[in-house]
């Protein structure tokens, strides 16, 4: 069983002379989250001191220092200032510059509103200069782009099969808490993806808010007003992951079994565009991602079939914005 996690092709290793800039120079860090008993576990060389402050003491900080420089990097971009290390066989730490705190936030609310979703658990969060530290459990198995080339049809078809039962399940989830708002749960940030992110700067409380939005992001006036009176604004509001592509899909081989269903998928990641959407968000999002440049050549026939063939005005709708406005 591999436990080693996404592999990207950003790796920049550090110099062997000099330490990772993430590693905390001046021995402050801040409790931006709680720390999870298994982490203050893991961090306390000497029993399980009470953390009392939002400070964590400074041997603890050694502590940590030392389980980055010997963890195992799973990920690393320095031009991103983005990390991953295993710091031991069922744990993790995603570092980045500049985080965006609604990855946090996100997952916290996936955690306990979606329990039954293989995601990885929310354990703690820390801060220390530009750099936040987030603690994740480590999941099981390979990312599912570094897999691709080497799986059957039948395998290919058991991913679709499953993930588009896992986006079901999430659809079936309802908003948690009034006021309702689209958006990122807690930030209530609306992010659309295309060349670059663009990010809304107001709360929205329904779709045509949105649809304006989405529209005053283009040139021209007059092409933006035709294309928003196409747009429907009585779809369905439901819990989106927005980030469905191979590299954040972690599956396992079931290397006694040689039927269909010998692949499982064990882990959903990177939630930072989870949030409430209109229906059809999910599926535009998705076919965007695959259609990139870059993107696994057949990946876009195995998405989730309900994505691929509800929606064919809305994906229409969302060629105009993106190409046309």
């Amino acid at each position: 069983m591999s436990l080693t996690g996404p592999r990207l092709a950003c790796q920049n290793p550090a110099s062997a002379d000099q330490p990772p800039v993430y590693i905390i120079t001046d021995s402050s860090a801040e409790i931006i989250h709680p720390l999870e008993p298994v982490i203050v576990a893991l961090l306390s060389p000497y029993g399980r001191p009470t953390l009392t402050s939002r400070e964590l003491p400074k041997p603890l900080v050694d502590k940590f220092n030392g389980l980055l420089r010997e963890g195992q990097r799973l990920f690393g971009c320095e031009q991103r200032r983005s990390w991953v290390i295993a710091i031991d066989q069922n744990t993790v730490v995603k570092i980045r510059a500049g985080m965006d705190m609604d990855h946090i936030s996100n997952l916290h609310c996936i955690n306990k509103y979606a329990p039954e979703l293989p995601v990885p658990s929310f354990l703690g969060a820390l801060r220390s200069g530009v750099f936040s530290y987030v603690f994740l459990s480590r999941l099981r198995g390979e990312t599912l782009d570094s897999a691709w080339p080497t799986l059957t049809t039948a395998d290919k078809a058991a991913v679709q099969s499953q993930l588009g039962d896992m986006i079901l399940y999430l659809r079936r989830m309802y908003p948690l808490t009034p006021p309702f708002f689209l958006g990122s749960f807690s930030s209530g940030v609306c992010k659309f993806v295309r060349e670059g992110n663009t990010l809304s700067v107001e709360k929205m409380y329904n779709e045509n808010m949105l649809n304006v939005f989405l529209c005053n992001q283009g040139r021209s006036k007059m092409e933006s007003s035709l294309v928003l009176r196409t747009m429907r604004h009585d779809h369905r509001l439901v819990l989106t992951w927005g980030d469905i592509q191979p590299r954040n899909i972690m599956i396992e081989r079931n290397k006694r079994s040689a039927i269909r269903g010998s692949i499982s998928i064990t882990g959903l990641l990177h939630w930072n565009f989870a949030g409430w959407y209109p229906e059809h968000w999910e599926a535009t999002r998705a076919i965007y991602l695959a259609e990139r440049p870059g993107a696994i050549q057949d990946w876009i026939v195995y998405l989730p079939r309900f994505l691929f063939g509800d929606y064919p005005a809305e994906y229409t709708t969302d060629l105009a914005i993106r190409h046309c406005l």
